[in-house]
């Protein structure tokens, strides 16, 4: 409800029908009328099709529609991996997944839900064998970095860095914070 100089109430009442995903709403360029204007009547969206939508992983890679000479194996999937954001391949060839669970809203401070995992196949066969839960407990993950001695973090507001300088899969310590800023307003 807005309010302005005390003359006009407006208010506004957004419904969602569809829950399939997020959206995004703009208001600009309101007029204002003093009765209802003779407008066509807006066709309802209906939401996108989309093909193969909810397959499981391995019917998934099955589906799937490829060049010729290429092939696609499933290297993991759910319920291993849930809501991956961003991932990095490290130089011993492990796949470092960001699960971000805390999208599309900050978490209060210390209550963040995003883990970074490392998926490793230790016998060469093309799928993960050994799955690692590096750290959890991060707010807001949309990308990953592995280098340096650590890991990499853009975690809105923060570009963070978290130490495994004796690559044992373990952090060293908290994330230190490298830079921050970065807005969080709009996360997508």
């Amino acid at each position: 409800e807005f309010h302005h100089a005390g003359e006009v109430t407006l208010s506004l009442r957004l419904l969602d029908d569809i829950s399939s995903g997020s959206g995004h709403i703009n208001f600009d360029d309101f007029r204002f009328y003093d009765t209802e204007p003779d407008v066509p009547q807006r066709r309802r969206l209906t939401p996108d099709v989309v093909k193969n939508a909810g397959l499981k992983p391995e019917d998934a890679v099955k589906a799937m529609t490829l060049p010729p000479g290429t092939k696609a194996t499933l290297f993991a999937g759910e319920p291993d991996v849930h809501q991956p954001i961003g991932f990095a391949i490290d130089d011993r060839g492990r796949l470092w997944v960001a699960e971000a669970y805390t999208y599309p809203t900050r978490a209060p401070e210390g209550k963040g839900k995003d883990d970074i995992l490392i998926f490793e196949d230790t016998d060469g066969d093309g799928k993960f064998d050994k799955r690692t839960v590096f750290t959890t407990g991060l707010n807001l993950v949309s990308g990953i970095q592995v280098g340096f001695g650590g890991v990499y973090v853009g975690a809105a507001p923060y570009l963070l860095f978290i130490p495994d300088k004796n690559h044992d899969d373990k952090p060293d310590g908290p994330p230190e914070v490298l830079l921050d800023g970065w807005a969080y307003q709009d996360t997508h």
